[in-house]
């Protein structure tokens, strides 16, 4: 756009690496908020769903006849903080 309209072109600021941004992400997943928001979100989990899913991953299994759906979703009512 900008050459069309006969400006030189200037490029937007360089943005964060992926490697700066998975380091912070990182620092934030040992963070207090994460820590103390990680036991309300894994009481949710259901293991036994996912116990099942897990040991449905055998090799060679991966077939259109064996293909099955999950379905997981969070409640309306859940507050946003």
């Amino acid at each position: 756009m900008q050459l069309q309209q006969g400006k030189p072109i200037e490029l937007p600021r360089k943005t964060t690496s992926f490697q700066t941004w998975a380091q912070r992400l990182a620092l934030y997943r040992s963070s207090s908020v994460v820590q103390e928001q990680m036991q309300k979100w894994l009481s949710r989990f259901d293991h036994q769903a996912f116990s099942r899913l897990a040991s449905s991953c055998i090799p060679d299994s991966n077939t259109v006849d064996s293909a099955r759906t999950v379905a997981a979703s969070l409640p309306a009512e859940e507050p946003v903080r």
